[in-house]
């Protein structure tokens, strides 16, 4: 067979549009974050929606769980590339930005410290029934503002930059709902934790670096 006889445009897939008139609006804020290692990530997008495959990620130290955030997420503009033919130009990837912020200040010092230094983790993130799940590693930046204001709370902000010619998966949260229930002392049945001196808990990721936990 020629090449001419197996020539690919990759740019005429069909498309289907859903117009029911019945539809389920979604609800903003970053509600609960959390970050999937590269190494795992595979096995979420297979299985998106099953509570075990989570939890697996979680107990071997895979899938970080942040409960309680508030947050944006903004999806970027396509970057433009060279048009060929009669198109003036094409789209390129996407640099998409999730920003949350958490609470729990000081007992995370050692979590938002370390997670500057480390890659190959992918964020996803629920809104009022969906888990948004971001398909390539991020860049992750955080810092803790103290503002000039004795009424502010100090607390970490996260910034997870991504670049991607997709936009995060969306799957159905309902099933998954306990995952981002923060229970009081929950933190102690997480397994590969560490008990170092002053009491603080680390916790052991596959690429050899220890994080404080998450509460």
């Amino acid at each position: 067979m020629s090449m001419m006889d197996t020539y690919w445009l990759g740019c005429e897939d069909d498309l289907e549009y859903n117009n029911a008139c019945c539809f389920n609006k979604e609800f903003g804020r970053v509600r609960s974050a959390a970050l999937i290692h590269k190494s795992y990530l595979p096995q979420i997008i297979a299985a998106p929606e099953t509570l075990s495959v989570w939890n697996t990620g979680i107990n071997t130290g895979k899938v970080i769980i942040i409960p309680q955030v508030s947050g944006s997420f903004d999806p970027g503009e396509p970057q433009k590339l060279k048009g060929y033919g009669t198109r003036f130009e094409t789209n390129g990837p996407r640099e998409m930005k999730l920003t949350f912020n958490d609470p729990f200040y000081q007992e995370n010092y050692f979590f938002y410290n370390e997670l500057n230094k480390v890659v190959g983790w992918s964020p996803a993130f629920r809104t009022s029934s969906l888990l948004h799940i971001c398909t390539t590693p991020a860049i992750i930046k955080t810092k803790n503002v103290v503002e000039d204001d004795l009424e502010s709370e100090v607390i970490w902000q996260a910034e997870c930059k991504m670049r991607s010619l997709d936009l995060p998966m969306m799957v159905d949260a309902s099933g998954l709902l306990s995952l981002f229930t923060c229970v009081p002392g929950g933190i102690d049945t997480v397994p590969n934790l560490l008990t170092v001196p002053g009491g603080d808990l680390i916790l052991t990721l596959p690429d050899g670096k220890r994080l404080a936990v998450v509460q």
